[in-house]
């Protein structure tokens, strides 16, 4: 009874406390930072490759609207030639 009652008062450490404090700062610490810093840099290459990837696609879609807009009047105007020619080719 007396060993549950010495088990039931050990209440568990952090990682931290149970590692010689000097590994502790000097690995746990700068491990944790380079993790951190190595994925603020992957975030923001990629939003700014998001940024240049969407910018660019509004850009090419931006130049095949204008495109097909043309197709569509050059289209048309050559239905009015024919109309109003009377329907010969030129």
């Amino acid at each position: 009874m007396s060993d549950n009652n010495a088990v039931d008062g050990i209440e568990p450490s952090p990682y931290r406390d149970r590692v010689d404090p000097k590994v502790s700062d000097q690995t746990t610490s700068s491990s944790a930072q380079s993790l951190n810093l190595d994925g603020l840099r992957d975030l923001s290459a990629l939003s700014k490759l998001q940024v240049r990837e969407f910018t660019h696609t509004g850009a090419t879609q931006m130049q095949a609207t204008s495109n097909a807009m043309t197709q569509m009047a050059a289209a048309g105007a050559k239905a009015v030639n024919y109309i109003m020619e009377g329907g010969s080719k030129a």
